[in-house]
């Protein structure tokens, strides 16, 4: 999750998420959903490869190197943009089951204590070592 790009002014459009997959099987992401604090997004059209990986971009002003599957949200944002000193976001499938979610900062509604916050221009990203509480740290 990329949720301060290093970029002047409101950085909304240049937030993205990555979505990985843990199954042997590609996974259908129809009618799921990423929200934060105040907002939910449908996943554009996008089937996880087997194992695989893809971002969804906030928009197409998102910049990803060549090459990494993408969509990119219609409307601009990750859910109403994802705070720099504190959201939560939710990955949710097509019956409203959380498949995964993480809180940062100021916000302690999935993790507390809640993820660190990610310096201006760095990630957040599940770590196989995670800290007490957070399974993300700063990438």
């Amino acid at each position: 999750m990329y949720p301060d790009p290093e970029v002047t002014g409101r950085d909304t459009a240049f937030e993205w998420v990555e979505l990985c997959s843990t199954q042997s099987v590609p996974i259908d992401l129809t009618a799921w959903t990423l929200e934060d604090n105040a907002e939910a997004d449908r996943v554009p059209p996008l089937t996880l490869a087997t194992f695989g990986c893809a971002i969804v971009a906030a928009s197409a002003l998102a910049q990803l190197p060549d090459g990494v599957p993408r969509v990119d949200l219609s409307d601009g944002s990750i859910g109403n943009g994802l705070a720099n000193t504190g959201d939560r976001l939710r990955l949710k499938d097509a019956t409203g089951q959380v498949i995964d979610a993480l809180s940062w900062g100021a916000d302690r509604s999935v993790y507390d204590p809640s993820c660190p916050l990610a310096r201006p221009g760095r990630s957040l990203a599940r770590t196989e070592d995670p800290a007490e509480g957070c399974p993300f740290a700063e990438q």
